[in-house]
């Protein structure tokens, strides 16, 4: 999370349409919009987002590990690779975003939702959940360990090739035909 003495700046009310090539550092962007803006700059520290909406861009391979994230929107965004390590997301929504191979280990994450998104080979190793939604999602090669997912429900989302440690799994929610999917996972035979 963002150590507020470190912050050297505060932005706000802007509307950003084009590529972003600055390296960001202790920065927090509030009431911000950044609409079809490729980030090309992979180098931030410490950076947050308050009430801020990225639709149609591209944050891939963008390192916002310990980043401070409230009551922020992704929608129609590409993402492939990001990582979110050690990072604070709190109200935030991923809508139709490619989230393939991005990091979440460490994370704490409050309210989060993924809608329609593909999260394939992406990882959640000992993040913090306290309430986290999927719809619709692709997590083919998504690895869960050392995450509580207590009552998560994954039933309405692909699970094939999904990755849980025994702490991770227990408790989810599934639905029936996922269980059989979720047996041969893990190496269970039925006569």
């Amino acid at each position: 999370m963002i150590d507020r003495d470190y912050i050297e700046e505060d932005i706000y009310n802007l509307e950003i349409t084009e590529s972003f090539e600055n390296i960001i550092n202790n920065v927090t962007f509030h009431d911000c919009l950044f609409s079809k803006v490729v980030f090309k700059s992979e180098n931030v520290n410490k950076v947050g987002f308050d009430n801020c909406n990225f639709t149609d861009c591209d944050l891939s391979n963008m390192d916002f590990e310990e980043g401070y994230f409230s009551n922020v929107s992704f929608k129609n965004s590409k993402m492939t690779g990001s990582i979110f390590t050690n990072g604070f997301l709190s109200n935030v929504t991923f809508s139709e975003c490619v989230l393939d191979y991005t990091n979440f280990s460490g994370a704490k994450l409050n309210k989060v939702s993924f809608y329609s998104c593909d999260l394939s080979d992406s990882s959640f190793i000992e993040s913090k959940v306290k309430t986290i939604k999927f719809e619709d999602v692709k997590f083919k090669g998504c690895e869960f360990r050392g995450t509580s997912l207590k009552k998560v429900d994954f039933s309405n989302s692909n699970i094939d090739g999904i990755l849980f440690d025994n702490y991770s799994i227990k408790g989810i929610v599934i639905d029936s035909m996922q269980a059989y999917s979720l047996i041969y996972m893990l190496g269970v035979l039925i006569k």
